[in-house]
């Protein structure tokens, strides 16, 4: 689970949902994360759908803000460099 944060209380990302996140974060496409990590372009939006949902954002733009303005990545990086 990757934790976004004192800011975010008790709200967490899957392995795959933040993949999805650090690709989405470095500009690719829907497409391009898919082909990434060799899943479907609506899997894809499933999981973007899902992180949306968790921190109550209404568009993948409010929701890359407001993961951008979190402990996430740092998190991220931390947990995959292990």
């Amino acid at each position: 689970m990757y934790y976004l944060g004192e800011k975010f209380k008790d709200i967490y990302f899957s392995k795959r949902e933040a993949d999805c996140m650090c690709h989405l974060l470095s500009g690719k496409s829907f497409n391009g994360i898919a082909e990434n990590l060799n899943l479907s372009p609506r899997t894809i939006e499933f999981y973007i759908k899902n992180m949306k949902k968790k921190v109550d954002c209404h568009t993948k733009f409010e929701l890359i803000e407001l993961v951008m303005g979190s402990d996430f990545l740092a998190n991220y990086k931390e947990q995959n460099n292990k």
